[in-house]
């Protein structure tokens, strides 16, 4: 399997020669918008502290009525911009995962799906959401008593064993929501290859493919592998290069799934 990973990811590597300028707007520019829209929400939440600037503006009773409207506004038109991108993006790197090379707007075609991509993005983030909030749960209950103990003088010893124990099931949390997770993994992609399919049923689909296919812990490999790479970013323009790299891999990787799934002991 570990050969099987790197081989697609050789493949995807070489599937970004020559296109390096379009995998980077496609980078920037989702990065760009969702940066400007939480630079003015942020203006707009901390206005407050602006009236020493202009008191006579940001004090006054209609921007404090209209600053949460403004901050709705905002938040609506991050979820009417970047899905669709996203999504697109997602849909240019599959193509390409066959071989089918998309012109650049490609990815911004699919504004005309805008209710599946804004239906999609809101899925997956309640069921990141769910997810961590149970699998974390217990971790969270642990982390609480240790705190509350903490604050009416408990033992070194007893704060010793809570903080072990806290430890131990942040990490084992974190861990059975990554893999859980995987389940979703395809998602996007079952969109990609048929634009028609409900999202629903993408996440049921993708669920049924990961489970039968075991590829969870798998997929889960496949993106710590990334891990070298991502830390590089700390240092800003290798993620020009390490995030397309990445995208084209899970892409790869996701046909190779599916690849496996309709024509089964390719894995």
């Amino acid at each position: 399997m570990s050969h099987t990973r790197a081989h697609l990811k050789v493949r995807a590597k070489s599937l970004l020669i020559g296109n390096g300028g379009k995998a980077f707007l496609l980078l920037v520019i989702p990065s760009c918008f969702s940066m400007l829209l939480r630079a003015a929400g942020l203006f707009t939440a901390s206005s407050g502290r602006l009236t020493q600037l202009l008191p006579g503006f940001f004090s006054s009773d209609g921007w404090r009525y209209a600053a949460p409207a403004v901050l709705f506004a905002l938040a609506l038109l991050s979820l009417l911009i970047l899905p669709p991108l996203l999504l697109g993006r997602d849909a240019w790197y599959w193509q390409r995962s066959a071989r089918e090379y998309r012109p650049f707007t490609y990815a911004f075609s699919w504004y005309r799906r805008l209710g599946r991509a804004v239906t999609l993005y809101l899925m997956r983030w309640v069921v990141r959401i769910a997810s961590a909030l149970l699998f974390l749960a217990p971790a969270l209950v642990c982390t609480g008593i240790a705190l509350a103990l903490y604050s009416r003088g408990a033992s070194v010893y007893t704060l010793a064993i809570l903080g072990c124990a806290a430890g131990a099931l942040w990490i084992a949390g974190i861990g059975f929501t990554t893999l859980f997770l995987q389940r979703f993994f395809l998602t996007p992609y079952l969109i990609a290859d048929d634009p028609q399919l409900r999202v629903r049923d993408a996440l049921r689909e993708s669920a049924r493919i990961m489970d039968a296919c075991m590829m969870r812990g798998s997929t889960a490999k496949m993106k710590l592998s990334f891990f070298p790479w991502i830390a590089s970013c700390i240092f800003i323009f290798p993620i020009l290069y390490v995030y397309p790299y990445y995208k084209q891999s899970c892409a790869c990787y996701a046909r190779h799934i599916l690849n496996n799934e309709r024509t089964p002991k390719l894995i």
